[in-house]
């Protein structure tokens, strides 16, 4: 046998070898691929079926069963903090697709009201997330403490809606702070029904962000960016994070995440910023967070 033909033999073996692996690995990698496009041809959320749903549901159980009244819960939002066991806060293995894991822990919060032009019952929509198995969940105090600027004190009762359309009645306010917008409250839900999310620390200046959120009744939206600033609000001594992530009306209460997936903060509110007297010459849009530590000041954490 010639060298030549020796050199050819051992080139083809090597090539086969190669080709083998290559094979092997796209069909161990074909499962994450699969997975990806379930993901991401996952169905188009219909924003006004999942409204419908929760009023209905909402509406059906206050009707069926009654509920804490609003004034009752504005009483109980004169409580301080409380003592709560919470997830681990252990770092977590964020999944391939974080808006698909991560939605479910996002639910719909909204206060059921009547107005004055017409018998039906409405919804004020609004975001929370649950923290415990048994059904603690945190929004934000203002989200209580009104529905509607122009009744800003008027609302019966509150419910809460999970991404499976699983409507849960507010029951009772453990902990509230008007100085932080900060509101944990309990459902009424199964034990161990909810996945609680875990609480993370306080970002810097430049960290990024994600949340979801239900801004304008475009339910479980993403939206990613930066923190930009920390600060206290002018007069006060309220701290506030500003980010650079979209939210709007029905945003207050989500929680905003860290790139690990805990929770960094929770969404608080807007304001416009205007160049002219009688916000006139609109500029720009600063979008508050609350920082996690301020929610974590609520919170007296059992040792054991």
């Amino acid at each position: 046998m010639t060298y030549l033909k020796i050199k050819f033999i051992l080139f083809s073996l090597v090539l086969m070898l190669v080709v083998v692996g290559c094979l092997s690995r796209a069909t161990k990698e074909q499962p994450n691929e699969v997975n990806r496009v379930s993901e991401e041809t996952s169905a188009p959320v219909d924003d006004y079926e999942v409204f419908k749903k929760f009023l209905d549901k909402a509406s059906g159980y206050y009707e069926k069963n009654g509920g804490i009244t609003s004034d009752v819960l504005k009483k109980q939002m004169l409580s301080g903090d409380c003592n709560i066991k919470l997830f681990s806060s252990g770092q977590r293995d964020v999944p391939f697709s974080f808006y698909n894991h991560t939605k479910e822990h996002v639910l719909i919060q909204g206060n059921l009201y009547k107005c004055d032009h017409c018998p039906d019952f409405h919804l004020r929509i609004e975001t929370a997330f649950p923290i415990t198995e048994d059904g603690l969940c945190v929004s934000n105090y203002h989200v209580f403490k009104s529905y509607d600027p122009s009744k800003p004190n008027d609302y019966i009762t509150s419910f809460v809606m999970d991404f499976k359309g699983e409507v849960y009645p507010v029951t009772e306010i453990i902990a509230a702070s008007k100085q932080d917008d900060l509101c944990i409250f309990k459902i009424e839900c199964p034990p161990s029904n909810f996945k609680p999310l875990k609480l993370g620390a306080d970002l810097r200046t430049g960290d990024e962000v994600q949340l979801i959120s239900h801004p304008d009744r475009r339910f479980f939206r993403l939206s990613k960016g930066h923190i930009t600033r920390k600060y206290l609000k002018a007069g006060t001594s309220k701290i506030r994070q500003s980010i650079s992530a979209d939210i709007g009306t029905g945003s207050c209460g989500a929680p905003v995440f860290d790139i690990e997936g805990k929770v960094a903060g929770i969404v608080t509110g807007t304001e416009n910023v205007y160049y002219l007297p009688g916000n006139k010459g609109y500029q720009m849009t600063v979008k508050e967070i609350v920082p996690v530590s301020q929610l974590l000041k609520l919170i007296n954490t059992p040792s054991n």
